[in-house]
């Protein structure tokens, strides 16, 4: 759920839409680029991975991917601490499982990070529209090069389930763009499926008032 703001010429993340609620005409009910599914519990020890390329999937307007998992948590009333990195201080090697001390690893920096469950192999090139994981962890396993290491979760945790990775980025912008032509408070109307037409983008879920 996003609003209008005019001032910074941004949409900035409101909430969970409602549909008992009713929204004016400053508020856009829209994918958070990603599209959120649900939540996953993991346990402690759980292997996962970076998902590669995921710097081209933009934050939400107005928040980042850490904000989304607080607001998330927020809503589902967990009580698990979104300031720590969920993972241990390692990082473990494809070839032979050998774990490696990341050094760089620490609570000072932390980020919703794209991941996704690790196999015996490494495979973490995700296409157009797969599911992934959204976890807080640290910079320093946000930055690592995952294409021969894995990582364990350090504790048990909830990854926030994310659906049609890099699908329908552009909509929000359209939408944005589209508001900034307005100069009146009356109802307009923008055909999302029109545009998704025009710009070959499979349209899967998507909410309007």
């Amino acid at each position: 759920m996003f609003r209008i703001n005019k001032e910074s010429e941004k949409l900035d993340l409101y909430g969970v839409w409602n549909p008992k609620e009713i929204y004016g005409n400053e508020y856009v009910i829209a994918p958070l680029t990603s599209i959120y599914k649900d939540t996953q519990y993991l346990e402690c020890g759980t292997k996962v991975q970076n998902v590669e390329g995921s710097t081209g999937d933009p934050n939400p307007y107005g928040s980042n991917w850490i904000g989304v998992i607080k607001l998330v948590y927020a809503v589902k009333g967990y009580k698990e601490n979104t300031d720590i990195c969920c993972l241990d201080n390692n990082y473990y090697n494809f070839a032979n499982n050998e774990s490696h001390i990341l050094t760089s690893h620490g609570n000072n920096n932390i980020y919703g990070g794209h991941m996704i469950i690790a196999g015996d192999k490494s495979n973490n090139t995700l296409k157009p529209g797969s599911s992934f994981y959204l976890m807080h962890i640290c910079s320093g396993h946000n930055k690592h090069d995952c294409k021969n290491d894995y990582f364990k979760t350090g504790m048990a945790t909830y990854a926030v389930v994310m659906s049609d990775f890099l699908q329908e980025e552009q909509i929000p912008k359209a939408i944005l763009a589209f508001a900034a032509t307005l100069k009146s408070n009356e109802d307009v109307e923008f055909d999302v499926q029109k545009y998704c037409n025009e710009n070959k983008i499979e349209l899967k879920r998507m909410l309007f008032e």
